[in-house]
């Protein structure tokens, strides 16, 4: 979504026009781009899904047949077990099957719900990544303005301070582009799993590939809390970034270089917890486990 930055006025003695900015929006549309091509994708895969389903049930049930067979042979299993052995595989067959044929009633509502959430918890509309990387092209406008300010026999005199200014800049740029840059890879990833991986289910029935849709059902979960913990930790530093602006608002270099350090080093770590924490939490909350035993399930008593 595109919209209007009003820019604060800066001022040094007179004040400012107040300058206007367009968000270019352009990681917005890239997020959108891919939101719209998982539709296409669900709707390309569920043949394939359905069928390569099909055929590893039929895998499944042509090795526990033979199974059966031999430990019947063997006097190793009597009929009842392996009877109550059957009966769970197809439970849990079935049960696959129904996440199959419904994926759109259940699958997109999980992440959804943890977008939900944290949108409700940290009080945003939601992640809109334009806007964080438009947040860090304006602080950067703001140092490289306050060098402007001097004139060129004041820049002079502040060789040193202006290149620390410069570079601080470039720092503070770089660092919202890698927190915009986390947040796309989340939103991203979030139609990646619901579109284009969403096959990955249909591995479920043979007890070999059974892991591969057990850990769908993990990532899932997993992209989930990132998103959650990205809109806590985003509403929090767009909250401190506003008193940021605000100390920058009528800096100049002439005034010593520790403000654009310290604002530099405040950036460096903002952009490292978003980076680090929500996938360092996801994964703590959600590593592999194998909490549906789905493998185990599918070669009990066979």
């Amino acid at each position: 979504m595109r919209r209007r930055v009003v820019f604060a006025s800066v001022t040094l003695g007179l004040v400012a026009p107040v300058a206007y900015a367009q968000s270019s929006g352009i990681l917005t549309d890239i997020v959108s781009t891919y939101e719209r091509a998982s539709a296409d994708w669900i709707q390309h895969s569920a043949d394939i899904t359905r069928n390569l389903f099909a055929a590893l049930v039929a895998l499944e049930l042509a090795v526990t047949l033979v199974a059966a067979l031999l430990r019947f042979i063997g006097g190793s299993a009597g009929v009842g077990k392996l009877s109550a052995a059957l009966l769970q595989k197809i439970i849990y067959i079935g049960l696959f099957w129904v996440f199959i044929t419904s994926f759109n009633l259940w699958v997109p509502k999980i992440i959804l719900s943890f977008d939900h959430a944290g949108a409700t918890i940290s009080g945003t509309v939601g992640l809109q990544p334009s806007l964080v990387l438009d947040r860090g092209v304006y602080l950067c406008t703001l140092l490289l303005y306050s060098v402007g300010r001097l004139g060129a026999l004041n820049s002079l005199a502040v060789i040193p301070e202006s290149f620390l200014v410069y570079l601080s800049a470039l720092g503070l740029l770089v660092c919202f582009a890698l927190i915009a840059a986390r947040l796309v890879e989340a939103l991203v990833k979030s139609y990646l799993i619901l579109g284009g991986a969403v096959w990955f289910l249909g591995f479920a029935p043979f007890r070999l590939t059974a892991p591969l849709a057990e850990n769908y059902l993990v990532t899932v979960v997993r992209v989930g809390v990132q998103i959650f913990v990205q809109y806590l930790l985003i509403a929090v530093g767009q909250a401190v970034t506003v008193e940021w602006m605000t100390s920058l608002t009528n800096y100049t270099p002439d005034q010593g270089f520790r403000l654009p350090l310290t604002i530099l080093g405040g950036a460096i770590v903002y952009a490292w917890l978003v980076i680090k924490v929500p996938s360092d939490l996801a994964y703590s909350l959600t590593a592999p486990s194998g909490f549906l035993r789905l493998r185990e399930a599918l070669a009990a008593d066979v």
